[in-house]
């Protein structure tokens, strides 16, 4: 799809599509299931302990 194709599904302008698109654009998590949605993609989450972050708390608790 074009930046044109998805801005047009979405609502809004390419050039915002655009910036949606760079790599320093900070996006709310709607803002990215609504692109997520007009491109046909899915969006999974995971969220898991750092192990690093663990052994830190386990030290912490011991201490």
């Amino acid at each position: 799809m074009t930046q044109d194709d998805v801005a047009s599904v979405l609502g809004v302008t390419r050039q915002r599509v655009s910036r949606m698109e760079q790599y320093d654009s900070n996006p709310r998590l709607e803002t990215i299931r609504r692109y997520a949605n007009a491109v046909g993609a899915r969006i999974e989450s995971q969220v898991s302990i750092d192990d690093g972050h663990e052994n830190q708390r386990d030290a912490k608790m011991a201490g």
